[in-house]
């Protein structure tokens, strides 16, 4: 396990990272983000980290259910 770090996969558009195609989606893939994370919130099609430095970074995009 890396801790420090965020995986994504799920909603294009809501990982926090590029994909190539719809395919990468569904496999984790590494956020890259400026400092260690300590927590993470998830949701349909948003995430927010918590960083070690009281930092929150967030992402995402709005999805009609």
């Amino acid at each position: 396990m890396l801790f420090g770090q965020v995986y994504t996969f799920g909603v294009e558009g809501a990982l926090g990272r590029a994909v190539d195609d719809k395919a990468e989606c569904m496999t984790p893939g590494k956020v890259d983000l400026p400092a260690k994370v300590v927590s993470v919130s998830a949701g349909v099609s948003h995430t927010a980290a918590l960083a070690h430095d009281g930092r929150v970074f967030l992402w995402g995009t709005f999805r009609v259910s």
